[in-house]
């Protein structure tokens, strides 16, 4: 299994995903930062955080995690490596177990990577050393954020392996990306029933550590489902496939 890890990891590293990675994840605060200095207008730690959050967890993350899924699982079928993976002596749901796994440890790097630039930047523009509210705060966002992320992961994996395609993922990332727009102007207890918006749900609230949020019953149900459904179907693709 420690093998198959490390396969899987230098398969992504001869190609350009890491580099992608960095400069996604690393290029909103950044560039927040380089807007905020340009302009001259003094910025609060809170505001510049704030701004800093709806710009990586919006428009990045939903769409950066969707090309990870891409190409851990698409770039297989674009050039026909998936029939290679059955000549290892492992069981076809221990290898997407293996692979899942890979894309949460690179999520977990994506948002770390946001976060720490997200103070890194901010130094540069409020010019004084953020609160110890702040920093929790900032973090909170974030983990939160991947936490409600993981549980609709198996979507895009699914489109992925049913569409044996780098390009539908690319387009369910993409779509997401922008139908959450609008979500973001409803209602709290509305947004809690809509499971692709979750990892956005952390952007609603002015606090996260000073608001206890209690998901409704239903919402919860609509969670473990989705997360359920979601990996019984690409359980049952990927051990199903005829190669």
């Amino acid at each position: 299994m420690c093998n198959l890890l490390l396969c899987e990891f230098q398969k992504l590293k001869r190609t350009y995903l890491y580099l992608i990675i960095a400069v996604s994840s690393c290029s909103g605060p950044l560039i927040l930062a380089l807007a905020f200095m340009i302009s001259g207008k003094s910025v609060t730690w809170n505001q510049f955080m704030k701004v800093s959050h709806m710009i990586t967890i919006i428009f990045i993350n939903i769409f950066l995690v969707s090309l990870i899924i891409a190409w851990v699982f698409g770039r297989e079928y674009l050039l026909r490596q998936e029939a290679v993976l059955y000549t290892y002596p492992i069981i076809p749901i221990n290898i997407l177990i293996i692979k899942v796994i890979v894309i949460s440890i690179i999520m977990i790097a994506v948002y770390t990577i946001q976060s720490l630039t997200t103070i890194l930047c901010g130094l540069l523009v409020v010019n004084q050393v953020p609160p110890i509210d702040s920093i929790i705060i900032n973090m909170s966002v974030y983990v939160y954020s991947m936490l409600f992320h993981f549980i609709t992961l198996p979507i895009p994996i699914m489109i992925c392996l049913w569409s044996k395609s780098m390009i539908m993922p690319l387009v369910y990332g993409g779509l997401i990306t922008i139908s959450n727009l609008p979500i973001l102007a409803l209602d709290l207890s509305i947004q809690f029933y809509i499971p692709t918006f979750y990892s956005l749900i952390p952007l609603t609230l002015n606090n996260v550590l000073g608001n206890t949020v209690t998901f409704p019953y239903s919402s919860r149900v609509i969670c473990i489902l989705t997360f359920f459904c979601g990996a019984v179907l690409c359980i049952y693709k990927y051990t199903k496939k005829d190669i």
